[in-house]
């Protein structure tokens, strides 16, 4: 009874978390349009050079960041999801169910794109995108890279804590594991110091909205 109890609690959690963060693929849409921009101003090379530098901010970005994941549907549609994932060794791992729609279409077609979206506040956007191939992780190996996402995402206390460490804890997942053969990278700064002279980050307020 607990185990399947856990299990309607995780797709429960997992349905509302889907629900909740739609948004963010239409979010990552609008980044790769902004790329196209850059396309448009004979820039693409530049900021193809500036990958490393988006790695290293979101390897340390805050949970704020939205991270959403492609796979490849049978049809040949993509199928877009929210993930908590970590980057390790050159690779992404995001955690999922081994009977989801993202582990059957990697396991049928070993290809994924993964996009991490950073808006920790308004003037400091920056996304960076990687594609390339795509393996089910599991077993011990699967158990390792489950315990990091857990410990990048929630607290010590929550983890210890009966009431909910158990619900992520509950073991039978696996990991999508994506190696990224090709990448892009885009952040508001570069784009705000080599086309507007910085004058947008400095009160970002007076041109933009705030973003939800």
């Amino acid at each position: 009874w607990y185990t399947l109890g856990v299990t309607e609690w995780r797709i429960k959690y997992r349905r509302q978390m889907n629900e909740s963060d739609q948004s963010a693929n239409t979010k990552s849409v609008d980044s790769l349009l902004n790329f196209e921009t850059v396309k448009y101003f004979n820039n693409e090379v530049h900021e193809a050079r500036r990958y490393d530098v988006a790695l290293q901010a979101y390897e340390h970005a805050a949970v704020k960041s939205r991270t959403t994941l492609a796979t490849l549907n049978e049809d040949g549609s993509i199928y877009l999801t929210p993930v908590w994932y970590i980057f390790e060794d050159g690779r992404f791992y995001a955690e999922t169910s081994p009977s989801s729609r993202k582990a059957r279409n990697v396991l049928a077609r070993p290809q994924a794109s993964i996009v991490v979206d950073s808006r920790r506040k308004q003037g400091d956007e920056r996304w960076v995108s990687a594609s390339g191939t795509a393996e089910i992780i599991s077993g011990e190996r699967f158990e390792k890279i489950a315990a990091k996402i857990l410990a990048r995402y929630i607290t010590k206390t929550g983890l210890e804590d009966p009431r909910v460490g158990p619900g992520f804890s509950a073991g039978g997942g696996v990991a999508i594991c994506l190696t990224p053969g090709s990448w892009g990278s885009w952040d508001f700064k570069s784009l705000d110091d080599q086309y507007f002279g910085g004058v947008l980050r400095k009160t970002p307020e007076k041109w933009f909205h705030q973003v939800d």
